[in-house]
């Protein structure tokens, strides 16, 4: 991350884990609407991939930020937290039109 100062949203981590199925739902709509609006994303379509391909039937998820806002950054974890399952960026806001 090039930003020097990022917030970790570890704490999210320890919240219960989520459904795959529900995530992949979320998260392959979200992938095509970015891809649709022309959002600059690191990942994306990589970790619906990998959400698709896991065989844990739910997982954890924690956020990293810049300070900026930007990167926003999705970890998906084990629910054991063992292991990073997928990650994914969003690089920045829109670019003005």
């Amino acid at each position: 991350m090039d930003e020097p100062e990022a917030s970790v949203h570890a704490d999210s981590a320890d919240r219960d884990p989520v459904a795959t199925s529900n995530l992949l739902t979320i998260y392959r709509r979200r992938a095509g609407h970015v891809e649709d609006i022309g959002l600059s994303t690191l990942g994306f379509r990589e970790a619906v991939q990998r959400l698709e391909e896991t065989p844990h039937t739910s997982l954890r998820l924690a956020g990293v930020e810049g300070a900026t806002g930007y990167p926003a950054c999705v970890v998906f974890l084990a629910p054991d937290k063992a292991a990073v399952v997928a990650a994914l960026a969003v690089l920045g806001p829109m670019p003005p039109t």
